[in-house]
């Protein structure tokens, strides 16, 4: 989890930074006027949220994946039929 976070992370925001660079040559007096460490700070954490939540499906899907494994090493219903 930690490594693929921290993969998707600097992916993201060095693309945050080619979004700002950008936005600072096209638009220069407009961009100045949106520079606020608030904004900085606001972003970063949006990244940590997407990249954390977009890991956090390793987790489920593992989860998943050991109750299901438990359920049918269990003998589920007692039938003896396969589910389908």
């Amino acid at each position: 989890f930690c490594f693929f976070s921290s993969v998707h992370l600097s992916g993201l925001f060095l693309a945050a930074l080619s979004v700002e660079r950008y936005l600072s040559v096209a638009f220069p007096l407009r961009a100045q006027r949106w520079r606020r460490p608030g904004l900085y700070v606001a972003a970063g954490c949006v990244l940590w949220l997407v990249a954390t939540a977009h890991c956090s499906v390793i987790f489920v899907t593992a989860f998943n994946e050991a109750a299901d494994g438990s359920e049918e090493a269990g003998g589920g219903s007692g039938s003896g039929e396969e589910p389908q």
